[in-house]
């Protein structure tokens, strides 16, 4: 086949062309005011469309640029929707079934409005949320089926404000991958910052480039808006899912409680703004999911957020992180009622630490195959007092191999203390929530796991295991925490209802600290100091079959220097059930 090369230097994109005996790719390189559409503008399946970086696509209110035909896309260019109150704008629609190869986005799309927060004239205090317009999209593909992979490179920004938006929604089927390190800035109730509705196949079996959900390293996602959430992903996968950049999602308008004697004080109405969740995973996930970031020093391998130097060896770059400040949680793995499988993440490029640091580096475990792993950082914070904060939770599901924690995964909630006529408003802060439905073989903890509650009618659980999980063991050679501060309420780091654990081997921490509210009222039990809660750091009383609990020093990891006594400990109360149980 010949190719051709057609420049449009001006003017629109949206002109046609006749019938042509040979392929002709076509480059914009001028500023567009009209829609680009390509099923006008290309006329065979081999014709490849570039937007270079000189120009941009500025419309009232979109599609700014339409796939519908079989050709590949390359934009540059700046994407702008200038009509703010337009419902349904969009930047970028794929649509028509489109079997278009690839789409890489290089460039921002912007589609954002003037409003401000206003004030309500029967709450003076009660800052209120602009009334964006719904349904707006940065990108979107529509319903049905489709082949290509999608790219957004890090030189792009998607800025939105819109009620139910979208800063990416994927509604049809792709048979290709998804790619993303835009940074994402959407404000506005019930929107969301990526979608996936639709399965993500791969062309070929085996091809672990395709079937996949890649959120790099470096990108930056802030989602604000009451009920509004970070990434979901209802779709089957046939890869992977990766969670390489930051999350954070929030209904607040405030991140910073007033205190009780500000003049104006808002806490009250902020409360009411709650926030949806940072990334829900409700499909099947074939190769696991991933949260990335730094591994345990006694192991070595080139991270996909790193970098290698000239010597060889490997700098971590960044972390991912996903952080919830509100009650709604972290990260959610639930199948609902159709349940879900997540398989294995390949960790075969993991490699054994062998630095001298380590006494005896052969006793080193192999890192091990999990269906879930975090290395980086999760955290819900419920902020104001009377919100859960909710780090993980994993329930209707079967994850492969086990959960697996390098990283972190804590929870923060305060109670609303009774006072001045108010009643008071309980808080629960729980970091990991094995949940009802959930089926895996083992949690490993090689990090944090910790939750933290503050004043009376708070609790905290580090690690919550619900009747209706399975899970048969716990190795724990990190920190399992549970700290509050309380009259009443229970600090928990390990609590077990399913009755399911048969083994928990610990070479690291648990401890559960609880101590009194410092209210100021001499007359409450706390301020007696006698807290009338419990700490517990292991509750397996619902076991009837039988647990073994182990305290061991990890030899391996044992540096010259080192106490062996700050190994395998266990602070707090221990509660076993009816069986056979070893300690």
């Amino acid at each position: 086949m010949v190719r051709l090369k057609t420049t449009l230097l001006g003017g629109t994109a949206a002109l046609t062309l006749g019938t042509a005996a040979f392929a002709q790719d076509q480059t914009i390189s001028a500023p567009q005011t009209e829609p680009v559409v390509t099923g006008t503008i290309l006329t065979d399946p081999a014709d490849v469309l570039q937007i270079t970086a000189d120009a941009s696509i500025t419309v009232d209110t979109g599609p700014a640029l339409i796939i519908n035909s079989d050709n590949q896309v390359e934009n540059l260019g700046g994407i702008t929707i200038t009509n703010q109150d337009a419902v349904g704008a969009t930047g970028v629609l794929i649509e028509n079934n489109a079997n278009f190869g690839e789409f890489t986005q290089g460039q921002d799309i912007l589609l954002t409005s003037d409003q401000t927060v206003g004030s309500d004239p029967n709450e003076p205090n009660f800052e209120v949320a602009p009334d964006f317009a719904n349904d707006r999209y940065g990108f979107r593909l529509a319903a049905g089926s489709y082949s290509g992979n999608v790219i957004f490179t890090d030189d792009v920004i998607i800025d939105i404000d819109g009620d139910a938006s979208f800063g990416q929604r994927y509604e049809g089927n792709l048979d290709g991958n998804i790619s993303t390190a835009a940074d994402i800035s959407l404000r506005g109730a019930g929107s969301t910052g990526i979608q996936v509705d639709g399965n993500v196949t791969r062309p070929m079996a085996g091809d672990t480039s395709q079937g996949n959900f890649e959120y790099l390293a470096g990108s930056e996602m802030f989602v604000s808006g009451v009920g509004s959430n970070g990434i979901v992903i209802n779709g089957n996968l046939a890869g992977r899912v990766l969670i390489g950049g930051s999350v954070e999602v929030t209904g607040f308008q405030d991140l910073t409680p007033d205190a009780d004697d500000d003049e104006d004080e808002n806490n009250d109405a902020q409360r009411m703004l709650d926030s949806g969740d940072g990334v829900t995973i409700t499909g099947d996930v074939g190769e696991g999911i991933l949260v990335d970031g730094l591994l345990p020093l006694e192991y070595d391998f080139p991270a996909e957020n790193s970098e290698s130097t000239d010597d060889d060896d490997t700098i971590v770059t960044s972390s991912a992180s996903i952080i919830v400040r509100g009650s709604g949680t972290a990260l959610t793995v639930d199948g609902g009622v159709a349940t879900s499988t997540i398989g294995l993440v390949d960790t075969s490029n993991i490699e054994k630490e062998t630095d001298a640091d380590l006494v005896n580096p052969g006793a080193v475990p192999d890192y091990g195959s999990f269906g879930f792993i975090n290395r980086g950082t999760i955290t819900g914070d419920g902020i104001y007092d009377g919100v859960d904060g909710n780090g993980a939770r994993f329930a209707n599901t079967t994850i492969s191999g086990g959960i697996r924690n390098d990283g972190s995964i804590t929870a923060f909630a305060s109670a609303l203390r009774e006072e001045d006529g108010q009643a008071p408003i309980g808080a629960d802060a729980v970091a990991l929530r094995l949940g009802n439905g959930l089926v895996t073989d083992r949690l490993v903890n090689d990090g944090l796991i910790g939750a933290a509650g503050s004043n009376t009618g708070a609790t905290a659980t580090a690690l919550s295991i619900d009747a209706g999980a399975q899970i048969m063991s716990i190795v724990n050679s990190g920190t399992i925490e549970s700290n509050l501060a309380s009259d009443s309420g229970d600090s928990k780091a390990i609590s077990d209802a399913s009755g399911t654990v048969q083994t928990l081997t610990n070479t690291g921490i648990i401890v559960a600290n609880l101590r009194d509210d410092n209210d100021g009222d001499e007359s409450t039990t706390g301020d007696a100091g006698t807290p009338t809660g419990e700490a517990i750091a292991i509750d397996f009383s619902t076991n009837s079959s039988g647990v073994t609990i182990t305290n061991t020093v990890p030899e391996a990891t044992f540096g010259s220097g080192d106490s062996r006594s700050t190994f395998g400990r266990v602070i707090g109360d221990v509660l076993t059930g009816t069986g056979n149980d070893i300690y």
